[in-house]
């Protein structure tokens, strides 16, 4: 992907997931940093990132997450493994994502939904190839 089209895809998550309003207009809010818990136990992988780069792939990674529904069962009773993604706006606000066991997503307070394994999966091996900044 060239690095204008990659300026662009962030820029575009950006403002999707940070709108604020300034004067009757939305306005992005520049996110800081992007933190990433993963693990389960006393087993637990812990990334922070602030270049550019890196989170926009973080960002992409959740932009592609397909939603299948409503989760059948309680994934906060689940042992399995849980990963938190925290985006970090420049004006202190956040917003949370917590994955359990590649199965389920939460964005902030709200239900549990069911996600595709297959894409859910992938954010063990995008940790490991993304160390912190």
């Amino acid at each position: 992907m060239g690095m204008k089209r990659k300026s662009c895809l962030f820029l575009i998550l950006l403002v999707f997931l940070c709108p604020q309003k300034v004067c009757g207009v939305k306005k992005p809010t520049l996110i800081s940093r992007i933190t990433v818990t993963a693990g389960y136990g006393e087993n637990t992988l812990m990334r922070t990132y602030t270049s550019e780069e890196k989170m926009e792939a973080v960002l992409s990674y959740l932009y592609k997450l397909k939603k299948t529904g409503r989760a059948r069962v309680d994934p906060e009773q689940l042992t399995g493994i849980r990963h938190q993604v925290t985006i970090w706006m420049s004006d202190g606000s956040f917003r949370t994502y917590r994955i359990r066991d590649c199965r389920y997503l939460s964005e902030g307070c709200e239900p549990w939904e069911t996600l595709d394994y297959g894409q859910a999966s992938l954010i063990m091996p995008m940790l490991y190839l993304l160390p912190s900044d």
